[in-house]
């Protein structure tokens, strides 16, 4: 299969990045690694051009390649961007645990409530101790 992604079509595009991004959800890419596939098979450029154009230095993008970085969540922001992605909370992968999905109706129905629910939390006076 060709990995470049600048070849497939809007499927296989979108295909491609689904894949990525649930192979680093389940912990199997590391920043470093996703941050280097996207770069070389999504956007076909070399390290300096996507410095250039995420406003990075070259050097920092070697080191977040190959994880050797602590970068701020500011830069992560800035070279996933182009990407469609940011720096977010995901859940740990737990081998032991039983995964499932949900019916898009009760995902919505809990989508919700959860939304509703952190309103109401933001909204809420602050109680004093």
């Amino acid at each position: 299969m060709n990995l470049n992604a600048r070849t497939m079509d809007g499927p296989g595009r979108l295909a491609f990045l689904a894949t990525l991004r649930q192979m680093v959800a389940a912990g199997e890419l590391t920043t470093g690694q996703t941050l280097r596939i996207l770069r070389a098979r999504w956007l076909a450029v070399d390290r300096p051009t996507f410095a250039r154009l995420v406003g990075v230095s070259s050097s920092t993008v070697a080191q977040l390649e190959a994880d050797q970085a602590n970068p701020t969540v500011q830069t992560l922001n800035r070279v996933f961007s182009p990407f469609g992605m940011q720096v977010g909370l995901v859940a740990t992968p737990d081998p032991g645990r039983q995964s499932f999905v949900l019916a898009p109706a009760t995902y919505e129905a809990l989508r919700r409530a959860v939304l509703d629910d952190a309103g109401a939390a933001i909204r809420a006076p602050k109680r004093s101790p």
